[in-house]
C-alpha cells in the first residue's frame, strides 16, 4: 500500500508523503496516515450505529392500528356512512308519506261507494243498474289498489358526488445520493452527502442525517431557450477511479455546428460517444497515473 514519494503529507504539508490511501488517494506522512486510519475506523463506527439503528427500526412490527393514515379512512368511512344514513331516513320518511298519502285517497273513495251501498241496503232502494255501478266501482278501486305504486327510487345524475372518493397515492420525491463523491475535510476525512428535491424550489442537504448549514437552500431553474446546448449527469460532477462515468448532452434545440467533448485530468480519458439524434450519451473511465 505505501509507496516512497518526495511529495509532502495533504494533511500537515510538512512531513514526506509516504503511504498513499486507496480510498481517497492522499499522500501522507507516517503519522498522519495512522490518524486518517483512526478517523476511518470512527467514521466506520458511526456506519455500524447508523446500520444497527436502521436494522431495529425495519425489524421492529408496524403498528398499523394507530397510523394516521389508516384513521383517516376511518373518519372518511364514517362520515360518508353517516350521510349515508341521514339521505336514507330522510327518502324512507318522504315514502311513507306518500304512500299514507295513496292509501288515504283510497279510504276516501271507498268510503264514498260504502255510503251508497248501505244506504240502499237499509232503504231497499235499488235495483239492477245500482247493483251493477256499485260492483264495477268497488272492482276498479280494488284494481287500482293493487297495481304497483308510482312513487319509485331515482338517481339524482346532476348533483356532484356528495361523498368523494378516496384513493391511496404515493408521492415521489426525486433524491440523489452522490455515491463516490469525494469530500475532503482540512484533516483528509472523505465523506458523502444527500441531496433531497422538495418540488418547491428548495433543496435539502443531509449530512450525517442532519440538515447542514443553510439548508434547504433555495434555487430557481428557467426554461432552456433555443440555441444553447444542456448537459447533465453524474460523471460531470465527481467520477471513481476505473468505474465507467456517464453523462448525457443535448443538442436538439442548439443551432447547427459542430460538438467537441474533452475531459482534463493527470491523465487521458477515452470518450465513448452514442449519437441519439437530439442527444449524446458519453462513457469514460478515468485512470491514476
Amino acid at each position: 500500500m505505501a509507496t516512497v514519494s518526495e511529495d509532502k503529507c495533504t494533511i500537515c504539508a510538512k512531513n514526506a508523503g509516504i503511504a498513499t490511501c486507496d480510498g481517497c488517494l492522499a499522500k501522507l506522512c507516517r503519522r498522519c496516515f495512522n490518524d486518517h486510519r483512526q478517523d476511518l475506523s470512527t467514521e466506520f463506527d458511526n456506519v455500524v450505529y447508523e446500520h444497527d439503528i436502521l436494522k431495529q427500526d425495519l425489524e421492529t412490527p408496524n403498528n398499523n392500528d394507530s397510523h394516521h393514515l389508516l384513521k383517516q379512512i376511518d373518519e372518511w368511512k364514517k362520515d360518508s356512512i353517516d350521510k349515508i344514513n341521514q339521505l336514507a331516513d330522510q327518502c324512507r320518511t318522504d315514502v311513507v308519506k306518500l304512500l299514507d298519502k295513496n292509501k288515504n285517497q283510497f279510504i276516501d273513495r271507498f268510503r264514498k261507494i260504502s255510503n251508497r251501498v248501505c244506504k240502499g241496503r237499509d232503504d231497499e232502494d235499488y235495483v239492477e243498474r245500482d247493483l251493477s255501478k256499485w260492483m264495477a266501482d268497488l272492482k276498479e278501486l280494488k284494481a287500482q289498489l293493487n297495481k304497483p305504486s308510482t312513487v319509485r327510487i331515482e338517481e339524482d345524475k346532476q348533483q356532484s358526488p356528495w361523498i368523494r372518493k378516496i384513493r391511496v397515492r404515493e408521492d415521489i420525491h426525486d433524491q440523489a445520493k452522490l455515491d463516490g463523491a469525494v469530500v475532503r475535510t482540512t484533516r483528509g476525512k472523505m465523506h458523502t452527502s444527500i441531496t433531497e428535491n422538495n418540488r418547491d424550489g428548495t433543496a435539502n442537504v443531509f449530512y450525517r442525517g442532519q440538515h447542514i448549514a443553510g439548508s434547504p437552500f433555495k434555487f430557481h431553474v428557467n426554461q432552456v431557450q433555443t440555441g444553447y446546448v444542456t448537459a447533465y449527469g453524474s460523471g460531470l460532477s465527481h467520477g471513481v477511479c476505473n468505474e465507467p462515468c456517464k453523462f448525457r448532452i443535448v443538442t436538439k434545440d442548439a443551432f447547427h455546428g459542430g460538438l467537441s467533448v474533452t475531459v482534463e485530468g493527470p491523465s487521458k480519458a477515452e470518450i465513448q460517444c452514442k449519437d441519439n439524434i437530439g442527444t449524446c450519451d458519453f462513457t469514460y473511465l478515468p485512470v491514476c497515473i
